[in-house]
């Protein structure tokens, strides 16, 4: 796998594994198999597996499916990932075996499994293995067979390993050692042997009995022979036992026959006895003869006080008691049934009648769905029963065969149907079709089974805290990481988030926030503690931040190798326990092995715990892995193990072994899942079918004899069976009265249960209890979709479905009826289809007979029933095939769990924590064993079985912490016996306690108000104390006590459980619930309150009466054993118990009833019958002793008021309800409401206290109208207006009531009376007050209109009275438009007529025929087809028949008129300059030939090069381009232009290939475009471009030898080989490894070996032979070429890397030879370097290792261009606006690219960045000069980035010079400038000087920048830049005193200052020459400038600029 981890800034290696050289430099990561993939993933696409295209199945018919799954299985799903792969040629060789030593087991598995690791070859060679190698093989293989999380993988090992080849050579092996004295090689080869036989052997005994028996024999003999071994006899003993063990098995395996057991009778106690076999033998799933009553299980009781005999005592009596628990519920519930007993089991349960219904795959997993016979309204769903987990037995054979599973979907939707989804753990697959009874315990079937299995596999030797566990020694000893002077870092105590960098975070985790290192203050007291001192001499309580009993917990806790910490209720359990653990990362150092990093463990009972304790370690740790069920919290869902896988994949950072064998898998299980969900379909598709099949679907499965397909020739079955003459009328009646029996039959199964609210109590009781059960895998597995059906497969001749949609598209034509003949025929074919589907089998045996007779003589029934037989046959062969399938998803499925372990080991290795439920610990036992965690935290561990504590230990585990509390829940088993009796109850935790073992109290309590925790004190905790805090709680309002007990003598009724087990009492749940409703009118908030009970019947009661009050709706209602670990301010227990027979149940335990008195903080009120209860036990007496003492306890409680502080004593509900009804007292609420002022209408109540919601019920006192009638409503409402009936009399005299507010409004009389309308004289009854004139008729009109139909509008003689805009809207009874064939129009009356639509058959005239719509004539139809006829052109026409003849398309040659050229053309198209692609014939008016095309426009700029009499730098004439020559502006601009090649020799040797002016007339060349083509060192042509530097040989290493070769590129050191060296020959053999000179001499005897052709070889004796014959090759192999080969006794010597034969005399003085030239010794006649001639191996060894020394310098000296480096060196924002877009460019490239660049590349872009930094430079400080200067700068940089994988040296030196030299060119412009106004001969000499040396043809290198600068500085002495010296100029400046920008020069450069602000405010002359100077209000004249000569200044002293900086001479660097 991954040879190193990243952590911290380095890397960890593997167990035992030198780190030392291994770390990766930037940029490999990718190099190194294994390890990350870094952008590069290794499978970029999904890999495709076999026939699948996209995500569908590719087999399309049953014989195509068939042929994927017959014999073929093995190969499914191998995936071709990315292309073919090479095959390995050479087996695995020694530095890999010895790599392995240095992983994982697991991880050793894997890796010898992977296509590429060469151990199968390794395995299956054929040539000797030297004993070295095979020890290190037997190493190797013992170190993998101690896997214990991939054991799947590890038998595919065995598989791959023990062949009847290799056995016979360990045998070999065996009699070779047994043969040799004793050596440390014999005892490492049989000790590794034995270990890995023995695993071999108990993991696949029938394979190992039949293959390992002669190698074990071998081993004992040759063991016996070896004295020094004998003596021992440790070997001996191991084989002897092994051999003992597979010949007891096989002797077991042959026997047969029924073994009767007998019932053992035997006394009570079996403690003394030895255990009757192996319990690691027994199975751990129940069998049938665990079922038997007659057989008495063999049980011990846990030893709670004294210890066990050993390790196999202990884990027999954990195995035997666990196994047990959920054995025996299903014994005596199945043998209750079995007599038909009613006595009632509560538990199990039994459902009768049970049916597989279906099948599905889930998360990879085979689900089968159970339909339950369940009676009506019960409410399966909203019960416990069928939790997920629950271990359900099924069985058809009154439980003699047992077929076992668990509930793993619970979908409520099918619960509702009785539907669940099961796991079966036994093989029911041929067993589908059957009836079942099933049995149900409540027992969580996957935590016992995997713990069972973790039990078993637990090894005497590595049992972790054996001396406690099992011995109980009470000596505590320290953590054996722990050094007696070790010191901690215990800074951490005082910050609640401080951790060191290390275990604060891990970078596999990248999503994930980091948590960032607190840097404390310095505490000296804290920093540096020695742990392991005595407790005075640790720091104090207070700078610890602890208790004193806190404080000694810690000590123990992080000094003891099993530490035990009690904490009894509110002491602060949690609290402590994360101290712990941040103390122990902060200081890792001492337990974590760098070379085997592990987490820290964290289990606890619950969900609800884990989240909590892991949440707290949140605030120090991000590095946290959550193992289990989805978690509530969501700060700890993101550390969520399969979040964390899935953000890995997608990163592809998991090992690259691990990634590719999931993938692998994941694919090939994705096609077996395809296949078994097609195979499904498939049978389903036949038991019901939905058509007739084809018979080739029949005839390719053999399913029809010979002579039944003689029968059907020339006749297929759907004629067979369709035929509707045979199908009579009692046929149909027959088949029809059947299928109605059956339907009815099948209709009586189903259910469906009634909701009620009860449903919802029931799912919030049982949530957290399933939750707890569920481990979350669901997010690693995508849903599979695939578009394969069954349809797809099964071929049909017809099919039902198809015929009905045919029918369906004929109906759809409304004049075709059902009385056409073809839709008849189609209604027959249908009905006639449907009645054969719908008969039922026959008698197979009856029907069988039918297959011999005349087919076409059978009746209808007869020939439907042998088609049925037929499908039952074909449905027989497919479910066979399925069953194939299911098993090898199966058996791949198991595998791919077994890759997700890895994945998860992967990722809990990486981690600082990793926490897990029980569960959870349970389900992942294999992983936890690999895992080897050092340390161990248990939260709850009181709670915990001993059996699940153990299971999550491993022999690594150093130090235990176990946290809890004895005295409150303890652990839960499902047998009563075994609970009390045999002690199975008795966690770890309180054993350890009660066998002496050393333990530390928490003394102080933060929780309870004293008078609660007294309750406890001392009654279960004698020494508890309160802590100051809990002293200051405020008292709860309106009770006048803070506890009281109400105790009563109401008794309990049977609750409403499901199985009625569970106890109610009404009048508690009254009590409670008014009670509850008195706080909340307090103002409380509903958290604050709990109501708890320890019964769910009464939990169902309190839900029930809370929903009576709505104050109280959101207060939380809870069972006792679900509230441990939590608080509340207020608890109001309900005890419930109260019966005539005295019985309290489990209220006598003390550990419930300490759990239900500790959850109060502030207030407790408790309501139980305290006589029946203190006669229960002696605590409830102390109990009643201690709340009498403080008047705490009575029939009556006392409420408080705490407005009047009247006090209320009630005994019932119905007593608070009256007393207090509002929360207050009885008495009138003396307070007035704010809004009226009136009094407070309620009685005194507690809530609203300042009155804004109390509405006054008083009669509003207000008055609403001028009628003075008052305001009917009440006194908080808003008064509306006056709405009191009044008369009111109108104007048409009709008397009607009106409200007093609408008394003035006008009123429109409604008084019905009739009248006439004027317009068409019709009586109507109408309002008074509407006018007849207006008010529409409502009489129907009675016009029959012209279309004949009649209006259907009413009376309108004033609208319309014509009907002349009346539209009909009755349907139109004319004829379609244009209609040929009388189709109706289907339009409305009123409309136009639409074209007839009807699709009909016409020819169109040409005499195609056309389906067309009716109303379309002949002429107008567009017939698409083809046109036949010819054009004129005598070509066929291209179009189609309805379009016009002609554009042919035909390509012919013509001739364009314009230009003569000849073209090619479609025929219709006239020939033209636009078609024309020749040379244009035109001249230009320069006289030059136009260079464009005929079609294009004619060349504007005329490009042809002319001469000028312009000559560049070096004297060659310059031609320009012909537009240009007019406008040359000077002789400079036109020296780009020159064209004579260059010339010049480069560096490289090569002639540079640019021309003059490119090349900048020698000063930049371009860069060389010719091949490298130079021999490298190693003798190989570098084939790079053209550099002065080679870069390293990429060629593949020639170097190999005869164990392998050398992978590494030629340029890279290689690794010699480390095999055995293989020369030998019968005179001597060489000793040494194989990449060492040789011990030996090359052997000078002749080669005895024949050549082929019968004569001798030539060669030497061991070396290879050459192919040449002395006889038969003479001429060729006596060429002379050294002069001694046509001697007689002349010898040859082959070289095998050119094939050539030499002489060897000869070829040793020429390889002997030493040139002084460093490189491979080369062949003498191809000068081919020789890396493989182990003759001359020592004078190749000599030239490699010079060779090697230059590689090695190479690598070591070559500069390492880094990221940073770079993205800081572009990160310039003040870059010249040319070069932004360059820059962005490089910035992305190099941040996108980084590391897939090589290192020429990087080197490029770092010349690259700098040369645009160097450019921006010189723009910069030379602004004056940008537009002269731009265009040259810009030629340099393009030339740059011209170069796109590397740059020269050479052009490297000439950009940086030509850069240089443009720095310095502003500077000479100046000078060349200024030098003209003054007559100075030194200044004339420096130019000519500076003119020499900035030459256009001159190189401007570093001595010649010197020259220059420094004679620019000796200018300024002359000239100044103000014709006076620099002295004078400062003396000036010093007497003047003014800043810059004050001094300027008129237009003929006369110097002059203007002073105060400098900036010009008048106008003047200049004094010496009359120019006009100065300015006005601040700006000076534009013919005047700045002076900077004189001060340096750029801009005037006014300006905003001018504080910029100015060029400055000394600034060229």
């Amino acid at each position: 796998m991954w040879r190193s981890t990243p952590r911290g800034n380095g890397f960890t290696s593997r167990p035992g594994q030198n780190n030392e050289n291994e770390r990766l430099q930037p940029g490999q990561e990718h190099h190194v198999r294994g390890r990350y993939f870094t952008g590069r993933g290794r499978f970029p696409n999904p890999p495709r597996g076999r026939g699948r295209a996209n995500t569908q199945r590719g087999a399309q018919s049953l014989g195509d499916l068939s042929s994927t799954n017959d014999g073929n299985t093995k190969s499914k799903g191998k995936a071709n990932y990315g292309g073919t792969r090479k095959k390995r040629e050479h087996p695995m060789g020694y530095k890999a075996l010895e790599r392995m030593l240095t992983l994982y087991p697991d991880e050793v598995v894997m890796q010898l499994q992977m296509a590429m690791s060469g151990y199968d070859l390794l395995i299956d060679q054929e040539e000797d293995i030297t004993p070295d190698k095979i020890c290190l093989l037997m190493k190797v293989l013992s170190h993998a067979s101690e896997t214990r999380s991939n054991r799947e993988n590890l038998y595919k090992l065995f598989s791959i390993t023990f062949k009847k080849n290799f056995i016979n050579r360990l045998i070999s092996f065996s009699i070779e050692f047994g043969l040799k004295a004793y050596s440390e090689n014999s005892e490492t080869y049989f000790d590794k042997l034995c270990n890995v036989l023995n695993v071999y052997a108990n993991a696949m005994p029938t394979h190992a009995s039949d293959s390992i028996t002669l190698l074990l024999e071998s081993c004992i003999m040759n063991i016996q022979k070896m004295s020094t071994l004998q003596e021992e006899n440790s070997f001996l003993r191991k084989y002897q036992e092994i051999k003992h063990f597979l010949e007891e098995y096989k002797q077991r395996l042959g026997e047969s026959g029924y073994v009767e057991h007998k019932k053992r009778h035997r006394g009570r106690w079996e403690d003394d006895l030895a255990p009757p076999n192996d319990f690691r033998e027994l199975s751990v799933l129940p069998t049938a003869e665990d079922l038997n009553d007659n057989v008495e299980p063999f049980l011990r009781r846990n030893i709670v006080q004294g210890k066990y005999s050993n390790v196999n005592h202990y884990l027999d009596v954990q195995f035997r008691l666990l196994r047990e628990d959920f054995v025996r519920p299903l014994r005596n519930g199945i043998n209750e049934f079995r007599c038909k007993s009613h006595s009632q089991n509560r538990d199990i349960w039994i459902y009768e009648n049970v049916k597989i219904v279906g099948e599905d795959i889930q998360n990879f997993e085979m689900i089968h769905y159970i339909k339950l016979n369940l009676p009506k309204n019960f409410k399966i769903e909203s019960s416990k029963r069928l939790l997920f987990g629950n271990l359900l037995c099924l069985s058809n054979d009154n439980f003699c065969t047992l077929f076992l599973g668990s509930v793993c979907d619970r979908n409520s939707e099918k619960l509702k149907n009785g539907i669940i989804g099961v796991k079966f753990d036994s093989d029911i697959d041929l067993h589908k079709d059957s009836v079942f009874v099933m049995a149900e315990t409540r027992s969580y079937f996957v935590a016992y089974k995997h713990v069972l299995f973790a039990l078993q596999g637990i090894i005497e030797d590595s049992f972790p805290m054996e001396s406690f566990i099992v011995h109980v020694e009470p000596h505590m000893r320290p953590p054996s990481y722990l050094a007696q002077h070790a010191v901690y870092d215990l800074r951490v105590m005082q910050s609640a988030s401080m951790m060191k960098e290390s275990e604060a975070s891990s970078k596999l985790f990248q999503h994930v926030n980091k948590t960032t290192e607190e840097q404390n203050e310095y505490l000296p007291q804290l920093q540096n503690v020695m742990v392991m001192s005595e407790l005075p001499y640790w720091p104090t309580e207070n700078a610890l931040g602890l208790d004193d009993s806190q404080r000694r917990a810690l000590r123990s806790a992080l000094v003891s190798k099993l530490s035990i910490i009690q904490g009894p209720p509110g002491t602060g359990k949690t609290f402590i326990g994360l101290k712990i653990s941040q103390v122990l990362l902060h200081n890792s150092q001492y337990w974590k092995n760098p070379n085997q990093a592990s987490p820290i463990l964290v289990v606890c009972f619950t969900n609800h715990a884990l989240d909590q304790f892991l949440e707290g370690m949140s605030h120090y740790t991000n590095s946290i892995v959550r193992v289990g069920s989805r978690s509530k919290s969501e700060i700890i869902d993101e550390f969520q193990i399969n979040k964390l896988v899935k953000a890995l994949r997608s990163r592809k950072e998991l090992p690259a072994d691990v990634y590719e064998m999931n993938n692998n898998l994941m694919w090939q299980i994705r096609e077996l899942e395809s296949d078994v969900k097609s195979w499904r379909r498939v049978v389903q598709e036949l038991l019901s079918p939905s058509g007739i099949l084809r018979l080739d679907v029949f005839s390719s499965e053999d399913i029809l004899p010979d002579t039944v397909l003689q029968q059907f020739r020339g006749m297929n079955l759907q004629t067979w069976l369709l035929d509707e003459n045979l199908c009579t009328r009692e046929d149909m009646e027959e088949i029809a009265a059947k299928s109605i029996i059956t339907n009815q039959l099948d209709s009586n199964s189903g259910f469906k249960s009634n909701e009620d609210v009860w449903q919802e109590d029931l799912e919030d009781l049982y949530a957290d209890e399933e939750r707890d059960r569920l481990v979350d895998d669901e997010d690693l597995v995508e849903e599979l979709k695939t578009g394969v059906t069954a349809h797809d497969i099964l071929k049909y001749e017809i099919k039902a479905k198809t015929l009905e949609e045919s029918l369906d598209d004929l109906r759809q034509d409304d004049d075709m009826s059902d009385f056409n003949p073809g839709v008849v025929a189609i209604i027959k074919k249908l009905r006639v289809l449907k009645i054969g589907l719908k008969t039922l089998p026959r008698n197979t045996e009856q029907v069988k007979v039918l297959e011999n007779v005349n087919f076409r003589k059978l009746d209808f029934q007869s020939r439907w029933a042998l088609y049925k037989l037929w499908l039952s046959r074909l449905a027989e062969k497919v479910k066979k095939k399925l069953l194939e399938a299911e098993k090898e998803f199966k058996r791949t499925s198991k595998s791919w769990r077994e890759i997700k372990d890895q994945e998860y080991l992967h990722i809990m290795r990486h981690a600082a924590v990793v926490g897990m439920t029980t569960t959870g610990a349970a389900t992942y036992t294999n992983v936890i064993q690999a895992l080897q965690p050092s340390i161990v935290i248990i939260e709850e561990a009181a709670e915990i079985l001993e059996a699940h504590v153990i299971s999550s230990l491993t022999g690594n585990c150093q130090h235990l912490i176990m946290i809890g509390d004895h005295q409150q829940l303890q652990p839960s088993a499902t047998v009563y016996e075994l609970a009390k009796k045999f002690n199975l109850e008795t966690s770890l935790f309180e054993r350890m306690i009660k066998n002496k073992i050393g333990y530390e109290t928490l003394e102080y309590q933060h929780r309870m108000r004293p008078s609660i925790s007294r309750l406890l004190v001392p009654s279960i905790y004698p020494h508890l104390k309160d802590h100051s805090s809990v002293h200051s709680y405020p008292h709860v309002k309106g009770i006048a006590a803070d506890v009281f007990f109400i105790t009563h003598s109401h008794h309990e009724n049977l609750g409403k459980d499901e199985d009625s087990s569970s106890h109610e009492n009404p009048h508690e749940g009254e009590l409670v619930m008014a009670l509850c409703r008195h706080l909340m009118l307090q103002g409380y908030d509903p958290t604050d309150i709990t109501i708890l009970t320890p019964y769910t019947g009464q939990f169902f009661l309190l839900r029930k009466i809370q929903r009576k009050y709505q104050v109280c709706q959101n207060v939380r209602i809870s069972v006792v054993d679900n509230f441990q670990g939590e608080e509340s301010n207020i608890i109001l227990l309900s005890l419930v118990r109260s019966n005539k027979e005295g019985k309290v149940g489990f209220l006598r335990t003390d550990n419930r009833v300490c759990v239900a008195l500790s959850r109060a903080k502030h207030g407790l009120y408790i309501a139980g019958n305290m006589d029946q209860l203190k006669e229960s036990s002696d605590l409830w007496k102390k109990i009643e002793e201690d709340l009498a003492k403080e008047g705490a306890i009575g029939k009556s409680l006392t409420l408080q008021c705490e407005y009047h502080h009247e006090q209320m004593t009630v005994t019932t509900y119905t007593d608070i309800l009256t007393k207090s009804p509002e929360g207050g007292c009885l008495k009138p609420c003396p307070y007035t409401l704010p809004k009226c002022g009136h009094s407070c209408p309620k009685t005194c109540h507690m809530s609203d206290k300042n009155h804004l919601e109390v509405k006054c019920p008083l009669p509003c006192p207000k008055i609403l109208c001028e009628r003075f009638h008052p305001c009917p409503g009440k006194c908080w409402e808003a008064c509306g207006p006056c709405m009191q009936p009044v008369l009111k009399t109108l104007q048409c005299e009709h008397t009607h009531r009106v409200r007093c507010s609408t008394y003035n409004n006008e009123l429109n009389c409604p008084t019905v009376i009739e009248k006439e309308l004027p317009a068409c004289k019709h009586l109507v009854k109408i309002a008074c007050y509407i006018k007849p004139e207006t008010y529409p008729c409502p009489i129907p009109c009675d016009i029959r209109l012209e279309c004949g139909h009649q209006c259907r509008n009413n009376c309108h003689v004033t609208k319309d009275p014509e009907h002349l805009s009346y539209k009909c809207r009755e349907k139109c009874t004319k004829l379609a438009k244009d209609c040929s064939e009388n189709h109706r129009c289907k339009g409305l009356c009123h409309e136009d007529c639409n074209y007839c639509t009807i699709m009909i058959k016409k020819k169109a005239l040409c005499g195609h025929l056309h389906e067309v719509q009716c109303c379309k004539p002949r002429a107008d139809i567009e017939c698409r087809n083809k046109c036949r006829k010819l054009l004129d052109c005598g070509h066929h026409c291209p179009k189609k028949c309805f379009e016009e003849c002609g554009g042919c398309q035909v390509i012919v040659k013509k001739v364009v008129p314009e230009c003569q050229h000849k073209i090619q053309i479609e025929c219709c198209l006239p020939p033209s300059k636009l078609s024309c692609n020749g040379p244009c014939v035109i001249r230009l008016e320069c006289g030059h030939q136009c260079q464009a095309r005929c079609n294009e426009p004619c060349t504007a700029s005329c490009q042809v090069l002319v001469k000028t009499s312009i000559m560049c730098p070096k004297n060659h004439f310059i031609k320009v381009p012909c537009h240009y020559r007019n406008r040359v502006a000077d002789k400079e601009s036109t020296w780009w232009h020159c064209s004579e090649p260059c010339g010049t020799m480069l560096e490289c040797e090569h002639v540079c290939k640019g021309q003059c002016g490119m090349c900048l007339h020698g000063r930049l060349h371009v860069a060389c475009a010719e091949k490298c083509d130079k021999p490298l060192v190693c003798g190989h042509i570098c084939k790079a471009d053209c550099s002065s530097d080679c870069p390293p040989c990429q060629n593949q290493c020639p170097l190999r030898c005869v164990h392998s070769r050398c992978t590494s590129k030629c340029g890279e050191p290689c690794r010699p080989c480390q095999e055995k060296c293989m020369k030998k020959c019968k005179h001597q053999r060489c000793v040494t490894l194989c990449g060492e000179k040789c011990s030996v001499s090359p052997c000078e005897e002749a080669c005895s070996m024949k050549l082929p052709c019968g004569h001798p070889c030539v060669g030497f004796c061991g070396d290879p032979c050459p192919p040449l014959c002395r006889t038969c090759d003479r001429e060729e192999l006596t060429e002379i070429l050294f002069g001694s080969e046509d001697e007689d006794d002349a010898r040859f010597v082959l070289l095998e890397d050119c094939g050539h034969t030499i002489e060897a005399e000869g070829l040793k003085e020429w390889l002997a030879q030493d040139g002084g030239e460093i490189g491979m010794k080369q062949c003498p006649r191809c000068k081919k370097p020789i890396y493989n001639n182990r003759r001359y191996y020592g004078f190749l060894l000599k030239a490699y290792k010079d060779v090697e020394a230059v590689k090695k310098k190479y690598f070591r000296e070559k500069k390492t261009v880094r990221k940073q480096d770079l993205l800081l060196l572009l990160q310039d924002t003040t870059v010249h606006l040319e070069f932004v877009v360059k820059l962005q460019t490089l910035e992305l490239h190099v941040s996108e690219k980084f590391r897939h660049l090589s290192d020429s590349e990087l080197n490029l872009l770092q010349f690259q960045a700098q040369v645009i930094h160097k450019a921006n430079s010189v723009l910069k400080k030379a602004p004056e000069c940008t537009s002269k200067l731009t265009k040259k700068v810009h030629f340099v940089v393009n030339r740059v980035f011209e170069q796109k994988l590397r740059i020269s040296t050479q052009m490297m030196e000439e950009v940086t010079c030509e850069l240089q030299r443009l720095a310095v060119l502003p500077a000479f412009w100046s000078l060349t400038k200024r030098i003209f106004q003054y007559n100075n001969q030194i200044l004339s000499q420096i130019h000519k000087k500076l003119l020499m040396i900035l030459g256009p043809t001159v190189k401007f290198d570093t001595e010649k920048e010197k020259e220059t600068i420094n004679l620019l500085k000796e200018s300024e002495k002359y000239l100044g830049g103000l014709g006076i010296t620099n002295d004078e100029r400062m003396q000036i400046l010093k007497a003047m005193e003014l800043k810059q920008g004050h001094w300027y020069k008129c237009p003929n450069n006369h110097i002059y200052c203007i002073t105060e602000c400098g900036g010009a405010m008048i106008e003047s002359t200049c004094p010496e020459c009359g120019a006009a100077i100065g300015g006005e209000s601040h700006r000076l004249r534009d013919d005047n400038a700045v002076a900077s000569e004189m001060d340096g200044a750029q801009y005037a002293a006014w300006s905003e600029e001018n504080n910029m900086l100015n060029y400055d001479m000394d600034n060229f660097e």
